[in-house]
């Protein structure tokens, strides 16, 4: 009697700027609308929005991303995000001085939309990044 091994979950997480994570998984835990899903080997076809949250790979990382959408089919999982940062690159004061020119910009009088939607993705961005900054700060005292 044999085992039969099933292969591991092709992940891929991009922006439209870039491939942030190209692998396999065994695991993967998405922060979907309404809740967090879990996406294994074998998962039935599914796409989904995905809320302001953290997508964990397990060992393979864990990415802070700010919104987006997801697409599961034939043991392939792609990611794509609004933005998304690889938690070990994340810079408290970074995001802080990232979030305050967000939020300045958008205060503008004369702000065209273009503008004013590449300022609010940037607070989206910094917010996100900001509560994993303080929800992993927590977990950890």
């Amino acid at each position: 009697m044999s085992l039969r091994v099933m292969p591991n979950l092709k992940v891929t997480v991009l922006t439209a700027e870039e491939t942030i994570f190209e692998g396999e998984v065994e695991k993967a835990s998405l922060p979907a609308s309404p809740g967090e899903v879990t996406i294994l080997t074998g998962h039935a076809p599914w796409m989904g929005i995905l809320n302001d949250g953290v997508v964990d790979l397990g060992s393979k990382g864990e990415f802070v991303i700010a919104g987006g959408f997801a697409k599961v089919y034939e043991n392939n999982l792609v990611v794509l995000a609004d933005s998304a940062s690889d938690k070990d690159k994340i810079s408290e004061s970074i995001a802080q001085a990232q979030k305050k020119a967000a939020e300045d910009k958008l205060k503008e009088q004369d702000i065209d939309r273009v503008e004013f939607a590449k300022a609010e993705a940037a607070l989206r961005k910094s917010l996100a990044e900001l509560k994993y900054l303080r929800r992993r700060t927590r977990h950890t005292h």
